[in-house]
């Protein structure tokens, strides 16, 4: 099988792109047992969890080896996580291509808009392939550690300014309609009066 999967990802080939060379991790037990797990028992995750976190456990506990990861399954996302890569760099890639940020479902992107913003996901490689020391920890990044905090917010406050706010604006609105009606009746009400004669009746009482 082991050989079966690495022509596979060899072969695949989209309008001359092809998957860069890589390590391939295998489970260790029979295709039957890999089949039981994966098929009839539906945890493939109990794999990989075990796998990234044998490689996660060679390096020391303050660094983090995993950075971003894709995965076509709700349970890879899951594996992933366990691991400790982060939701922000973790990419699902649903049946139609498209790559959904763990973070943000609803948004979908693709490979091409996230070529754009490999800056700001990746992690930037010396002339001598070596990681940045920027990004060794990004929990201590000057995004991350360094940045201003969000200033602490009252929420029962803010919800009764928003409704006094409300009642405020439904006020002038209602007094600014009372007000629109005053004017039109007063400006029509003057129109008639200007433009309208009236005629005294005739007779003995009338006005030399």
């Amino acid at each position: 099988m082991a050989a079966i999967t690495k022509d596979y990802l060899q072969w695949v080939n989209d309008r001359g792109t092809v998957l860069p060379p890589g390590p391939v991790l295998l489970a260790p037990s029979s295709f039957f047992s890999a089949l039981h797990r994966e098929v009839i028992e539906k945890k493939p995750e109990v794999f990989k969890i075990a796998c990234l976190g044998d490689i996660r456990d060679l390096f020391p506990a303050q660094r983090k080896p995993f950075y971003a990861a894709f995965g076509n399954r709700t349970n890879d996302a899951f594996a992933y996580k366990q691991v400790g890569v982060p939701d922000t760099r973790l990419f699902t890639v649903n049946p139609k291509g498209e790559l959904v940020q763990e973070r943000t479902k609803a948004s979908k992107s693709s490979y091409s808009h996230l070529s754009e913003l490999v800056e700001h996901f990746f992690p930037a490689l010396s002339v001598d392939g070596s990681a940045s020391t920027a990004l060794d920890c990004p929990e201590f990044s000057s995004c991350s550690f360094w940045k201003e905090p969000l200033p602490e917010l009252d929420l029962d406050a803010l919800l009764k300014t928003i409704k006094s706010c409300f009642l405020l604006t439904a006020c002038l609105t209602q007094e600014y309609t009372l007000y629109t009606l005053a004017y039109t009746t007063y400006t029509y009400y003057t129109s008639y009066t200007t433009h309208t004669t009236f005629q005294r009746p005739a007779g003995p009482h009338a006005a030399v």
